[in-house]
């Protein structure tokens, strides 16, 4: 959850170690907390600040003052969990949604084909409403898919096409479900 690292560490700085842990898919989201003794110029701590750390404390230090912020750290990344956790709720919701209407919107194209078959002066009629609930379904219900979806993993779709520029607007749907 949160990650205390010093500034001078004996392999490779803390800054070094900072930007590798937020380079990395893996850990850069994890909260980094700089230590320092040395660096301790506004540069330094802006420098820390750029490169992804959450917050940095000055040694020496009070030990009071470091639980504190390290107690009010990891309240925050509890806080964002919590957030987080009923974002997939939310979105879960409306996937389930999105399946449901998509369902019935099927079934109401395919009476109205059966009633077309029976009422051929009504065929322009029909064809005009099916192809607005294609076109309402596929666009409207699926961009509110898409909000919902970038809140939570908003660098998807970016990262997505960096791999596979050539994909197509079927396979970017696909690849949001197979995500969830």
């Amino acid at each position: 959850d949160l990650i205390v690292m010093d500034w001078k560490m004996p392999v490779m700085s803390g800054i070094d170690a900072l930007e590798k842990l937020k380079a990395n898919v893996a850990t850069k989201d994890i909260l980094v907390m700089i230590v320092t003794g040395i660096a301790t110029m506004q540069e330094n701590l802006e420098e820390a600040y750029n490169k992804g750390a959450i917050d940095f404390i000055r040694k020496p230090f009070e030990k009071i003052e470091f639980v504190a912020r390290v107690k009010s750290l990891l309240d925050l990344v509890r806080y964002h969990k919590i957030a987080l956790e009923r974002k997939n709720k939310e979105l879960t919701a409306s996937t389930l949604q999105l399946t449901k209407l998509s369902e019935m919107c099927q079934k109401i194209i395919v009476k109205l084909q059966v009633f077309q078959e029976s009422n051929p002066s009504a065929s322009a009629m029909i064809e005009e409403i099916s192809g607005n609930i294609n076109i309402q379904l596929k666009n409207e219900i699926w961009k509110r898919f898409e909000e919902y979806f970038t809140e939570l993993h908003p660098d998807f779709y970016k990262n997505l096409t960096k791999k596979h520029a050539n994909i197509s607007p079927a396979e970017y749907k696909l690849c949001a479900l197979l995500r969830i």
